[in-house]
């Protein structure tokens, strides 16, 4: 023996028997969804309003405003979709006046923007970037006239999973 590797011929004729694929169909009720963990909440400077990502969207919504008293139930808070985008948006910062918000994109085959919208629930984003990269953590200045904004490149953004 010399310790040597070296390959050794062989082929071997194999019949190997597969069952049929089974496929099931399940059905979801998808129209009324529980979110238990929603993602980056942040207040209006005027404590009024919440807006936060759930389900890799932007969520916006009213709050209540603390003055029910007795046994008056508590106001249900409502969340609407702030955008009708169809990519996941992130780490929304309210602008000082609190008429629009920053926030950052990602889509994995097409990267990240940084986008302003208004305040309003249905409103169109404002690409704001020049560049696709993966940005995170916007915030305006205090007198609402910057922002500012981690970027980083598409590989940061996969080994930030």
């Amino acid at each position: 023996m010399t310790g040597r590797r070296s390959p050794i011929p062989f082929t071997a004729e194999v019949e190997q028997q597969l069952a049929e694929l089974v496929r099931t169909e399940h059905r979801l009720d998808d129209s009324v969804l529980t979110v238990r963990q929603i993602r980056d909440p942040r207040l209006s400077p005027d404590n009024r309003r919440v807006v936060f990502s759930a389900l890799d969207r932007l969520w916006i919504a009213d709050l209540p405003d603390g003055r029910a008293g007795g046994n008056s139930a508590p106001r249900r808070i409502v969340p609407r979709r702030l955008t009708s985008s169809d990519v996941g948006e992130f780490s929304p910062s309210w602008a000082p006046d609190g008429q629009s918000i920053v926030y950052v994109t990602w889509h994995d085959s097409l990267g990240g923007e940084l986008v302003r919208v208004r305040a309003l629930a249905g409103s169109t984003p404002e690409r704001i970037s020049t560049t696709r990269a993966f940005y995170d953590k916007p915030v305006y200045s205090a007198d609402g006239t910057r922002i500012v904004v981690e970027r980083g490149t598409r590989q940061t953004r996969i080994n930030w999973r």
